[in-house]
């Protein structure tokens, strides 16, 4: 479809959308934008090229590039008040164009942060301490604080500043995940920190006081880690990784290789039946007698999982207890050696480990360890 002027055409897309052609907020956003400069053509195309630049940066961020909504969401956040529902995001920048005397500002504003959040979101600052922190929030899920972040990185903070808010943002989320908190308050707690912590006198420290505040207690999560069902997650190895550090007094020596090389074993297999010939292979049923019914409660708790290298993971498979200890003896991970100094694996030893583990983690994840 041809039209007489740019203007012409920003209204035509608008009214495809209002006559039930459904367009993704960010496509609206940028029309309407796009539309405030339509009587400047030397403006217009600045504007397209600085909008190209922030869609590219969102495009590098792999587990974004098919949600940029989310960005956008984020960037509001870190600058207004108040948390925005994704059907009401694209109104709420209309209103934030319109209220605007610099819109080119605006839209350089925008693309500086995108430049940030590609760097919060890969873990690409340039200072290593940083990145690695950054990287776990990714593996634990805790990317609803980037508005936080964006505003952390405004303010030019340094690297001890930087580390001390990522080490709490950590505790607060895996306390919380942990011990099954709500997430429903989770985009209002770091809207309001990005925008109040700064007028602070001390900001990295009312940042981590605010967090603290929210975050479940010691016996909150002790408990709860010790009783809670584990899922095969990118989470949940990240935190035996931690535990497996702790063990080995965090001396670095080792590391664990890539994440693909390692898996997560169940020591109790997940299924407790299996076929081989065509015969049903039940020691594990007869080593757990009458108790073996209580199986799904325990198959996933934290004492039920160790870190193994990919080949000894398959080669130990279903086995017996027995036959599984000939594999984990020739892991170097100390988290798994330390298994084979029990004969059995009932619903006991597991209960007993899970008890050890959470001790280990209520110490790991404590703000009292915060620099």
């Amino acid at each position: 479809m041809v039209t007489d002027s740019y203007y012409d055409a920003f209204r035509l897309f608008e009214t495809l959308n209002n006559r039930g052609l459904s367009l993704s907020s960010v496509d609206l956003i940028k029309n309407y934008l796009l539309s405030k400069f339509s009587a400047n053509e030397s403006m217009l195309e600045e504007c397209i090229d600085i909008w190209d630049s922030i869609i590219e940066n969102i495009e590098d961020i792999e587990s974004v590039r098919h949600d940029k909504v989310r960005f956008f969401r984020h960037y509001l956040f870190s600058i207004e008040y108040g948390v925005i529902p994704i059907p009401k995001l694209y109104s709420k920048y209309q209103k934030l164009i319109d209220s605007n005397d610099n819109l080119l500002s605006l839209v350089e504003d925008i693309w500086l942060k995108s430049e940030m959040y590609l760097k919060l979101y890969n873990g690409i600052l340039g200072i290593k301490e940083v990145d690695d922190r950054l990287n776990t929030l990714v593996r634990i899920e805790a990317t609803t604080c980037y508005p936080l972040l964006i505003k952390c990185l405004s303010e030019n903070l340094n690297k001890e500043q930087l580390i001390s808010i990522l080490e709490a943002i950590e505790v607060f989320t895996l306390r919380r995940s942990i011990c099954n908190i709500s997430t429903r308050d989770i985009d209002r707690i770091y809207n309001h920190l990005a925008l109040e912590s700064f007028n602070k006198e001390m900001p990295v420290s009312y940042i981590v006081d605010y967090l603290k505040r929210r975050t479940p207690s010691d016996t909150e999560f002790y408990l709860n880690f010790q009783n809670r069902d584990f899922t095969r997650s990118a989470q949940t190895k990240y935190i035996l990784e931690m535990i497996e550090n702790a063990l080995t007094n965090n001396t670095r020596e080792k590391t664990i290789s890539g994440r693909s090389d390692v898996h997560i074993e169940h020591i109790m297999p997940r299924e407790l039946l299996r076929k081989r010939n065509k015969v049903i292979e039940n020691s594990w049923q007869k080593e757990l007698g009458t108790r073996a019914s209580e199986y799904s409660m325990f198959v996933n708790r934290i004492g039920n999982l160790t870190l193994l290298g990919s080949e000894l993971n398959i080669t130990a498979s279903n086995y017996p207890f027995l036959e599984k200890k000939k594999k984990y003896e020739q892991s170097i991970i100390m988290l798994t050696k330390e298994i084979c100094q029990e004969d059995k694996w009932t619903f006991e030893e597991i209960n007993i480990r899970s008890v050890y583990l959470a001790g280990i983690a209520k110490k790991i994840w404590n703000f009292n360890n915060l620099k």
